[in-house]
């Protein structure tokens, strides 16, 4: 999975960070299909967290995102 950072453009330049392009193997996505499916954003959130640390001390960085892609 790609993992494109949101867009800092509209960050005043002192608070913009350098947010590079990562990919991202998740193996397991039934908890974050079945938040997304029944609606519930907060559990959501929560499992797209549990999901990120595997990105070590880079994760917060990308807790939210412009875009996410797949590829098979």
């Amino acid at each position: 999975m790609e993992l494109h950072p949101l867009n800092q453009s509209g960050v005043e330049l002192p608070r913009q960070r350098s947010l590079e392009f990562r990919s991202l193997n998740i193996r397991r996505w039934d908890e974050i299909v079945a938040c997304w499916a029944d609606g519930d954003t907060q559990a959501l959130d929560d499992a797209w967290t549990d999901q990120i640390t595997d990105l070590g001390s880079d994760w917060g960085k990308y807790e939210y995102l412009t875009s996410v892609g797949f590829s098979a």
